[in-house]
């Protein structure tokens, strides 16, 4: 192992290659801590929609999202909510999808939630697209923004997402 085919040398030490192969006691994974608790049905209700599990994965995140409602967890709704879109955009449902970026987009009323604008803005691109043709030139005002947005905030990953949003 570790043996450059043709050569002496080598890519990594023996002992490396024995550790590699070494097997791995599994450590249990303890549950979230508080509030993250409470978006634990979120993160389980988006893999579940990932894997074509629409109505369970719905589901799943609603209930996340009132019990983080009820119980005055505000700082991850916005994500949570872009997952909820995008559960119905994938499903087809992009009436729905639309609907909740746009309420999500309308509470943006605190810096948690601004944190999010230009996901929410790259998010409805997709969907206005999926609306039809007619809008295309929104989906782009809105890549735009979300761009834009981004870069005020410094936030790279969100702008790449929108700029390769935009180039396709």
């Amino acid at each position: 192992a570790g043996q450059i085919p043709g050569s002496e040398q080598r890519l990594f030490k023996e002992a490396s290659a024995r550790e590699m192969w070494q097997p791995v006691i599994p450590v249990p994974v303890t549950p979230f801590p508080p509030p993250l608790e409470d978006a634990a049905p979120q993160f389980r209700g988006y893999a579940l929609g990932c894997l074509g599990h629409f109505e369970q994965s719905k589901t799943e995140i609603r209930l996340g999202l009132d019990d983080m409602h009820s119980n005055g967890v505000g700082f991850m709704l916005p994500m949570m909510n872009t997952w909820l879109a995008d559960i119905f955009a994938r499903s087809g449902d992009n009436d729905s999808a639309l609907s909740i970026v746009e309420k999500s987009l309308a509470g943006l009323d605190d810096v948690t939630g601004r944190s999010w604008e230009a996901e929410l803005y790259r998010q409805r691109a997709p969907i206005l697209l999926a609306l039809g043709p007619k809008r295309e030139s929104d989906a782009e005002r809105d890549l735009k923004k979300a761009i834009n947005v981004a870069r005020l905030q410094n936030a790279k990953s969100f702008e790449l997402r929108a700029a390769t949003g935009l180039a396709s």
